[in-house]
């Protein structure tokens, strides 16, 4: 799992310990779980585990890893990668991917020959819930209707005239053959594919799967009765003026018909496979659910009447693996759910676990019962902790401000209170309960927590440095805590209202009040009834504005008056948004890349417009200091060198040409790309973003020395572009070919820069900017969010996790999972707090992965948290930092966030670190 300058060796190791273990303990139980923490390469490991069980299955059969529709293409690179890069056997065995959107496309990949079998099958989520698309099952199920029916000849010339139509896919093949259907119905299911050859229609794989037609015929005539009732009632037999009704009405009853034959024809697949990985299994937490119902055996009787509807997969797969990062965001029966989906194993083979599913059901019963055990003891001393506060730190006369120094006082302490030794027996209780329940646990559960710590030849620095409040805006060391921004006068009065009007409604959630925290935008946003059109939001962020009344439409119109309507001010009025913009182009200065989350789509956009215009402004001062000229000469200025950077008898140029062909000169496989790569990288220099911060805009050097100095010039840390580059290149060339090209044409179709924003907001996706956007954006500030389709998403996640543009990316839910965002980038703004901390946690994973920046340098992942003082930014602050200490130890914890449970946790005394990680389980399988 080792490879050179992309992992280190302690995290390999820790890899191929975990699939080792893994493959052990499939020896002998139907599943586990890999639990990992975001971003430490539960991927890699379950493709490690994939592979080693393919190729050792003697039948050669695939193993099938089951993720969503969006990770799919992610999956199926990462494969790529882990076959060129990983896998020691690729000289003696190579290694052979698909991936199945549908599940027609699925059991055509299970037809395939030995030769020429894929061992992983990537398979989507809905796979088996999408319906039936494929047109040749569809008539092949026709046919099984109509066949031993007596006189079906105007039914059959009807189908063979109209089916097309009906079945809505009457251009894609009618086009290059007029008797398509006519052939189908006419003809032998296996001499379809030879038949279509000779009318120019050519088909990769037999069109209908083995696994299909053995299935049908088992079925017996009734199986197909409804299905062929409507063929015969709703099949046009002859052209009229009702046709395209009688089509319409024959295509609603045919798929609704053809879907319960499909759902029937899945449940009694016969197929054996040997491992199902199923990523994202947090989602299998309701039994009841589509995907959940897919994995119930039949005889099971909690979900009996689910698997008969849905039940397609049950028996199937030998061995189960799921992979998800947030185990304990489930409750513990949740988890449990979870683990129950192990008993959809085929349980008859010859290798099957030892004792039966009835032995796996006692072993989940007795840890749901441990389980039970230590979530009550748990809870037991949450609610008497909650009671505590501030007052109740004092030991022996000594009073304490941190929690941590005080509770290290308590457990050696002789003398003990009554309500400290009280506190002392719930902590114990829970502790011993802890412990019975992770010897049960660690069975089924596998899972390891990143170190803290980043060890370098010459130091060891902390991973993480999370900074909050003010600090954003301080020089403050970062161990130090200085509380929240201030507010200023001018800004005050919104705020004070925004508190009393909180106070008044302690039974909702005070959503203006966090919509003015983040933005003066977003609070007038949050005045729309419907919250999800303001929020681009998760789950538990989202619903909807309860009914406001007279006295609440006077409060948010004094906030609105308060606020003011002129949009130059909201920006540098606000006092978070002003740090985030200030602390995002401070970094952009030193040469860093900055990704920021937000939770309300107008602060999304308005950051994007503060930062681009500040962004400007300062190249605008930068360079007029630089080139000792007025600003008003600058743009044109800067021009003039950019466009040196492209004559064909420039040094500049030749130099740069130089500087390239050298980095490349290590790579064999980019060799091809030496153009493309040289005129992306002059493309970057030219731009007035990179000449203000690394070119020597104020000596009079050589154009060859200004190159050179520009390539050794380093951010903040410690990296030069040439450093960058040669890291870049090395990275290419580990990708297989079609990742490589798509990165570099990436790279060339993205706008780099430009003197002027009409120029710049033409080469912005339509859906990235609006009228209203284009005086204002910057090619190096980019927006991502619900409305950005999935092409510009992907394109944005590619040439941000390079050297190159956008150096600023502003960004929302839809891309805080799944998204590599981590080898240039080690600072990140959580902007907009949210009440889950996992949710920042995953935000956070963006950037903290295997092989990212931090590990490069050696300099730590800066966090920054900043909130208002005094106010409900504070407040959400104090609660999501306290829950995210009690989310590691009660598990599933669910809470109705108001005004006055808001309050309430706000006040409590956080919960001590060595309680946390004492009642945390403890899971790891390789130590680090």
């Amino acid at each position: 799992m080792y490879v050179e300058n992309k992992i280190q060796e302690m995290d390999a190791r820790r890899q191929e310990q975990t699939a080792q273990v893994i493959l052990e303990r499939l020896a002998h139980q139907p599943g586990l779980i890999l639990a990992d923490e975001v971003g430490m390469g539960k991927t890699f490991v379950s493709l490690a585990v994939a592979v080693t069980v393919a190729l050792a299955d003697k039948q050669k059969r695939p193993v099938v890893i089951m993720v969503p529709s969006k990770l799919l293409d992610k999956w199926e690179r990462d494969f790529n990668v882990f076959a060129h890069s990983c896998w020691r056997g690729r000289g003696e065995f190579p290694l052979r991917s698909a991936k199945a959107r549908d599940a027609a496309a699925f059991l055509k990949l299970l037809d395939d020959p030995e030769d020429s079998r894929k061992q992983i099958i990537f398979l989507n989520q809905g796979a088996m819930h999408l319906g039936l698309q494929d047109v040749f099952i569809k008539v092949t199920f026709v046919k099984h209707a109509l066949f031993g029916k007596h006189h079906t000849e105007e039914l059959k010339k009807g189908l063979a005239k109209h089916l097309g139509q009906i079945l809505n896919s009457r251009k894609h093949f009618e086009r290059q053959c007029p008797d398509f259907f006519a052939i189908l119905l006419s003809n032998k299911t296996k001499h379809w594919r030879s038949l279509l050859e000779k009318k120019g229609i050519y088909l990769a794989d037999d069109p209908v799967p083995k696994a299909v037609t053995n299935v049908l015929k088992e079925f017996s005539r009734t199986s197909l009765q409804n299905l062929f009732h409507a063929l015969d009632e709703f099949t046009p037999r002859r052209a009229s003026a009702t046709l395209e009704e009688r089509v319409y009405q024959a295509r609603q009853v045919l798929n609704a018909e053809m879907a319960k034959v499909w759902k029937k024809c899945l449940s009694e697949l016969d197929e054996r496979l040997p491992l199902l990985i199923l990523d994202e299994a947090h989602h299998l937490k309701n039994g009841r659910t589509q995907l959940a119902s897919l994995f119930q055996s039949s005889d099971s009787a909690k979900d009996a009447s689910y698997y008969s509807a849905d039940g397609a997969l049950a028996g199937t797969f030998e061995r189960m693996l799921f992979l998800t990062a947030t185990p304990f965001q489930l409750g513990h029966y949740e988890l449990c759910n979870v683990l129950d989906r192990f008993q959809g194993i085929a349980w008859d083979t010859a290798d099957a676990p030892e004792g039966g599913k009835e032995r796996y059901e006692t072993q989940i019963e007795a840890l749901r019962r441990r389980l039970d055990e230590n979530q009550y003891a748990v809870l037991q001393l949450e609610r008497h902790w909650r009671k505590l506060r501030l007052s109740d730190m004092e030991l022996q006369g000594q009073r304490y401000t941190c929690p941590d120094r005080w509770w290290a006082a308590v457990c050696e302490a002789e003398d003990k209170t009554d309500s400290t030794h009280e506190l002392l027996s719930l902590y114990n209780r829970a502790k011993a309960k802890k412990d019975k329940a992770e010897e049960l646990l660690r069975g089924y559960v596998i899972r390891h927590i990143r170190s803290r710590k980043i060890h370098t030849a010459d130091a060891t620095v902390d991973r993480r440095l999370e900074v909050s409040g003010k600090a954003i805006s301080t020089n403050m060391p970062l161990s130090q805590h200085v509380g929240g921004l201030e507010l200023t006068p001018d800004a005050l009065l919104p705020f004070l209202l925004a508190a009393r009007y909180t106070a008044c409604t302690p039974e909702q959630r005070p959503v203006f009040a966090e919509g003015l925290s983040s933005s003066f935008e977003a609070f007038r946003d949050t005045r729309k009834k419907d919250l999800k059109s303001v929020l681009d939001a998760d789950a538990e962020e989202g619903g909807s504005t309860m009914a406001m009344s007279d006295k609440d439409h006077w409060y948010l119109s004094q906030i609105n008056n308060a606020i003011g309507y002129t949009k130059q001010q909201e920006g540098s009025a606000h006092p978070k948004m002003k740090a985030t913009v200030t602390k995002a182009l401070d970094l952009w200065e030193k040469g860093e890349k900055v990704l920021i989350f937000c939770h309300y789509i107008a602060t999304a956009k308005a950051l994007r417009s503060h930062v681009s215009k500040e962004m400007r402004k300062r190249i605008r001062d930068h360079a007029a200091e630089k080139l000792t000229c007025d600003a008003e000469e600058v743009w044109d200025q800067l021009d003039i060198i950019g466009k040196r950077f492209f004559r064909e008898d420039s040094l500049l140029r030749k130099t740069i040409a130089e500087e390239i062909d050298a980095l490349l000169l290590p790579f064999p496989s980019l060799q091809e790309y030496i153009a493309p790569l040289q005129e992306l990288v002059r493309r970057y220099l030219r731009t007035p973003s990179f000449l203000v911060r690394f070119y020597p805009l104020n000596h009079t050097v050589r154009d060859d020395e200004a190159i050179r100095l520009a390539f050794s010039n380093k951010d903040d840390s410690g990296l030069s572009l040439r450093q960058m580059l040669q890291q870049f290149f090395k990275f290419l060339e580990d990708r297989g070919p079609e990742e490589r090209k798509e990165y570099i044409d990436t790279l060339n179709s993205i706008q780099s820069g430009g003197i002027l924003s009409r120029e710049i907001a033409e080469h912005y996706e339509v859906d990235e900017v609006d009228e209203t956007d284009k005086e204002v954006v910057l090619p190096n500030v980019r927006l991502v969010y619900g409305a950005t389709k999935q092409e510009t998403r992907r394109k944005l996640m590619l040439t941000f996790n390079t050297p190159f543009y956008p150096d600023i990316l502003i960004a929302s839910s839809v891309m805080a999972e799944g998204v590599d965002l981590h080898l240039n980038c080690r600072y990140i703004i959580h902007h907009d707090l949210c009440w889950n901390p996992s949710t920042l946690e995953q935000r956070t994973g963006r950037v903290d992965r295997i092989g990212a920046k931090v590990e490069q340098t050696g300099k730590s992942i800066h966090v920054y948290l900043p909130y208002i003082a005094e106010t409900q930014d504070e407040k959400m602050f104090r609660v999501v930092k306290d829950r995210e200490r009690w989310f590691k130890v009660v598990m599933g914890e669910k809470l109705t966030i108001n005004a006055r449970t808001a309050e309430e946790l706000a006040d409590s005394i956080p919960l001590p670190e060595a309680i946390t990680g004492a009642l945390s389980f403890h899971l790891e399988v390789a130590k680090q």
